[in-house]
């Protein structure tokens, strides 16, 4: 089961002045909105830490971007929980990162995902 990231709403105190209303609503709005979701392949080129890492391997990825928070649901993990089970996501915040997008890419190895799905001889 995928649950959409919803940020805290921010509220307007009763002090507010009413010039900034129009901001504060803006500003949910936008830290709300499910700007774009699916499935895509992701290198998992460093750790959390930002090291590199031990196992450099294609990942088939859900991913919710709403606001500028991505979060990430592994593909395989979402297929095996089906309808009713849950997966935790990972969350990363754009605001805070630093991302590559590869134009072309020649894959190697095959994708953890798919490997299962794979017909063997």
């Amino acid at each position: 089961m995928v649950q959409t990231y919803l940020p805290p709403q921010m509220d307007l105190a009763h002090d507010t002045p009413p010039e900034l209303a129009p901001i504060f609503s803006y500003l949910n709005s936008h830290s709300n909105k499910l700007y774009q979701e699916g499935y895509f392949l992701k290198l998992h080129d460093l750790d959390s830490r930002g090291r590199p890492s031990s196992e450099r391997v294609w990942v088939e990825c859900f991913a919710q971007l709403v606001g500028t928070v991505l979060s990430l649901w592994d593909a395989a993990a979402l297929d095996t929980a089906g309808e009713d089970g849950e997966v935790v996501p990972t969350f990363i915040n754009l605001s805070d990162a630093s991302l590559k997008m590869v134009c072309t890419v020649r894959i190697e190895r095959v994708c953890r995902s798919r490997k299962a799905d794979s017909p063997t001889d």
